[in-house]
């Protein structure tokens, strides 16, 4: 039970998207590294807290996105969360 009140290291999420057959890379255009939503959350995450960033891939509107949560520190999760659905 201790393990599940630890602090989440926001560093261990990781993102797979493809876009039909083709595997898509974030955009980054950053003006700034302190710029808002420019960076990959990193630090811990105390239970009960939520976080939000930004990214932006390349995808042509009306094409089908996948994206594929995984946390690279729970080797156990069965079914990582998915988001498939079309661009608009």
């Amino acid at each position: 039970m201790a393990d599940a009140e630890a602090p989440f290291n926001t560093s261990q999420i990781s993102l797979s998207v493809t876009s039909g057959t083709s595997t898509v890379t974030t955009i980054t255009d950053c003006g700034t590294p302190t710029q808002p939503g420019c960076n990959e959350p990193s630090g811990y995450l105390l239970q009960g807290r939520s976080i939000t960033w930004y990214e932006a891939y390349p995808v042509v509107p009306g094409t089908r996105l996948t994206i594929e949560v995984d946390n690279l520190g729970n080797f156990s999760q069965t079914t990582p969360p998915i988001f498939d659905g079309t661009v608009f």
